[in-house]
């Protein structure tokens, strides 16, 4: 197995910065550096970011999930300014952790020898996410709205079914695959060679400054070039409009909440990858979670058991009476 187990005796751990909302911590920092490796952090969303965090051991950090922009009807998201996974070069310490169910405003770097990440069900703004020199990382299912991410001198590298708006991939290397991402505006990567590109949609992102990568089954629309070009290889690339069910605007082809990137039935992405599922997020190992609510197919939960419905079944309740309740909660898998 690529990634570590958490520990089956971790305790968790709840962490809120509102008052109106009460946990065992009120601070983000506080509450990582008090707990045991192989923990759980339940981070509740509220209107206030929690500011810059150092993890020094392995964590698993649960916020509240993608949420629309600005739209606060749906809850607020878990805001993170700067995430740092820090560790001794090459000795263990943030390696192993979990994050999943954060917005990330700012940046997030990681220290020479980190290994086994897992970033999962993100919203990733800021300028970049620095993974140099580390090894075994898995990132799916997440939402990159600007900036970077560079992989300079990593190993064994694992990026599917994200969104990529304004966002690249930088100093990809030959033990990294990306796989059934749609990248959205801009460019698509830079200085990324001898990588394994596959099933990607590229929306009016531009496959340039890449060498010796192989390029299958993906497709290009809006893009001036073709999908491989120079030293680069592949084959069963397509330039076609990959038909998405609904997008917003015409002219604006970067990342939009009432976006829809599922495909139309005509659509030529459909089961058209290397491994006869979709082209794009809907497709390959990690297909894009379902949304709870239809108008924001990226509004996602994290991997847990999420409450939709709490119902009290008895108005009033004497001295020592037992209050009856019914509770409806939803699990995404993966």
């Amino acid at each position: 197995m690529l990634f570590a187990t958490i520990s089956t005796k971790a305790t968790v751990w709840t962490v809120s910065n509102d008052a109106n909302q009460p946990a065992q911590f009120s601070n983000l920092q506080i509450a990582c550096d008090s707990a045991s490796a192989g923990d759980t952090l339940y981070v509740q969303g509220t209107p206030t970011d929690y500011g810059s965090v150092s993890i020094k051991k392995q964590l698993h950090i649960i916020g509240a999930g993608i949420k629309p922009s600005g739209n606060f009807l749906y809850g607020y998201p878990t805001a993170i300014s700067t995430i740092i996974l820090d560790t001794v070069s090459y000795i263990s310490g943030a390696s192993g952790t979990i994050i999943e169910g954060v917005t990330n405003n700012s940046t997030l770097t990681t220290y020479t020898g980190c290994k086994n990440i897992i970033l999962k069900r993100n919203k990733f703004a800021g300028s970049y996410r620095k993974f140099n020199s580390c090894t075994n990382i898995l990132i799916y299912n997440n939402i990159f709205t600007a900036g970077y991410l560079r992989l300079s001198s990593a190993t064994n590298i694992i990026i599917m079914n994200n969104i990529f708006s304004s966002s690249y991939i930088e100093n990809g290397g030959t033990t990294i695959s990306i796989s059934n991402n749609v990248f959205l505006n801009s460019i698509a990567f830079s200085s990324c060679n001898s990588s394994t590109i596959s099933n990607n949609i590229f929306y009016y992102a531009a496959v340039t400054s890449t060498d010796y990568c192989s390029f299958s089954n993906n497709i290009g629309f809006g893009i001036a070039t073709n999908i491989v070009q120079g030293t680069n290889t592949g084959s069963g690339n397509l330039t076609s409009d990959p038909k998405f069910t609904y997008i917003y605007s015409t002219t604006d082809h970067s990342f939009n909440d009432n976006n829809k990137y599922s495909t139309q039935t005509t659509s030529p992405a459909n089961n058209a990858g290397t491994d006869a599922t979709d082209i794009g997020i809907y497709g390959g190992q990690y297909p894009w979670p379902e949304s709870n609510i239809a108008a924001y197919m990226h509004l996602i939960s994290p991997t847990m058991p999420v409450v939709q419905e709490l119902n009290i079944q008895n108005s009033s309740v004497p001295a020592n009476g037992t209050l009856n309740f019914s509770v409806k909660a939803i699990k995404t898998a993966k």
